[in-house]
């Protein structure tokens, strides 16, 4: 073979990787933008609306306006992203011009009142007390094999302050039960981020993994049927987020705001506060998780 022959060959076969790779994303993609669009499937049906871009200017406009009390600037943009994707990509629709200027236009609204206070990363709420949470918590803390699950999945949650797409794609074999430690895939840092457990975690999720007889390679979370049966799924954060709601009638976001709050409380500093939730920055932290509550400001008054 010569050296030309090679190289046609090289350049073969780093093409068919490039595809590959780009195959995968695509997969990923349409895993993770799945709920947010068929949540726009499901307004367009109801609403008489086309499922196409004139549907979607309709739709977003909607979610900016008149549900102003539910949607961030942040979840809009993941919604115009999910939308893009599977409009352009999936359903080979044409993005016009006229969509862009439209999105422009909601983005610009939230530099204005009302909507201003929603373009931050995070609310501004107090969070739960730690003790509160547990208690909610603790009622699934049972023999029934689903609530053994919900105990075990919200649990972890809390005392990992993951977020919502970080729970979805842990795997049992994360978990490291001799370090006392679990593995946590962090999606906006791309690296591997190992978190403490306490002992009442680590008892709660050997006892859901001997209950449902899950395996090495099973997502810890995974899926479940309204009959009972586990399948090893990666739902997406949508559902994981509506699941946890069902559940003890919090968001995951409240759990990991309550974690990081009842840390800092305990005295621990910020550098290990980030530590544990995964934090790349410490200015993040102070900024939009640690907030004087009232029962706080009783210490300073």
């Amino acid at each position: 073979m010569n050296e030309e022959s090679v190289i046609r060959l090289n350049h073969f076969q780093y093409e068919k990787r490039i595809q590959e790779i780009k195959a995968l994303t695509k997969e990923k993609k349409r895993n993770d933008y799945e709920g947010e669009f068929n949540l726009f499937k499901k307004w367009c049906s109801i609403n008489h609306f086309a499922i196409d871009f004139y549907g979607a200017d309709k739709y977003l406009l909607h979610e900016v306006e008149v549900e102003v009390k539910g949607i961030r600037l942040n979840t809009l943009n993941r919604k115009v992203a999910a939308l893009r994707f599977y409009l352009s990509e999936i359903n080979g629709y044409n993005e016009p011009d006229a969509f862009n200027d439209s999105i422009q236009a909601l983005r610009d609204l939230y530099n204005f009142e009302p909507y201003l206070e929603k373009k931050g990363i995070n609310p501004v709420t107090f969070a739960m007390q730690k003790e509160e949470a547990l208690s909610l918590i603790e009622k699934f803390n049972t023999d029934k094999p689903e609530d053994i699950r919900i105990y075990a999945i919200c649990l972890v949650n809390l005392i990992t302050a993951n977020r919502p797409s970080e729970m979805v794609r842990l795997l049992v074999k994360d978990f490291d039960f001799s370090r006392r430690e679990v593995a946590v895939k962090l999606i906006k840092q791309k690296t591997l981020h190992r978190k403490r457990l306490t002992m009442e975690a680590l008892f709660a999720v050997q006892r859901y993994i001997s209950s449902f007889k899950l395996i090495s390679d099973d997502y810890f979370v995974g899926k479940v049927d309204k009959w009972g049966n586990y399948s090893s799924i990666q739902i997406n954060s949508n559902t994981y987020r509506q699941n946890i709601k069902k559940w003890i009638n919090v968001a995951p976001y409240m759990l990991r705001k309550t974690q990081i709050t009842s840390m800092h409380r305990n005295k621990a500093d910020l550098a290990t506060i980030a530590r544990q939730s995964g934090h790349k920055s410490v200015q993040t932290i102070s900024e939009h998780y640690i907030k004087l509550d009232s029962t706080d400001l009783d210490d300073y008054i």
